[in-house]
């Protein structure tokens, strides 16, 4: 696991510089710039726009008492996905913008749901006792209004 986040930190700049040289070769150093600046920022409101709509998934499955598993997963898609589109470079902008279509993050959800579905259990507790409300309680531990100890 060291040697693949090694490589990744080593190989992603290197990729990065390539084509950002190679495409600046061909369309200038400003145009080039521009068009890092214009994807992260097309990128941004994508990112927001998704992560509203999952989001609201998310909101709707807690509320009807499902577990939102998938949200959650195309939840860290997203943010992954932000976090590559603010990163400048070609090759970063390119996955995160491939993180940012549905149809590749549910093949991640799939994936990653296939690989955890074994490992995680769900616990659900009920409590059906009464629930004293702090605000209309003003007594003490024992029922006292006063705090007085019972004489």
């Amino acid at each position: 696991m060291f040697l693949l986040i090694f490589a990744v930190i080593i190989a992603v700049p290197l990729i990065e510089i390539y084509f950002v040289v190679k495409i600046g070769s061909v369309v200038g150093i400003i145009p080039t710039i521009a068009l890092l600046f214009v994807i992260s920022v097309f990128g941004s409101r994508v990112v927001k726009q998704q992560g509203l709509r999952v989001w609201r998934k998310f909101n709707e499955q807690v509320s009807s008492g499902h577990v939102p598993s998938r949200e959650l997963i195309e939840g860290v898609c997203l943010l992954v996905a932000g976090a590559l589109l603010v990163a400048p470079g070609f090759f970063t902008d390119a996955l995160g913008l491939l993180l940012l279509l549905p149809p590749f993050r549910l093949v991640v959800v799939k994936i990653v749901g296939a690989r955890t579905t074994n490992k995680v259990q769900v616990v659900r507790a009920t409590y059906d006792r009464p629930v004293v409300d702090i605000k209309e309680h003003r007594g003490d531990a024992t029922g006292n209004a006063n705090g007085e100890l019972g004489q």
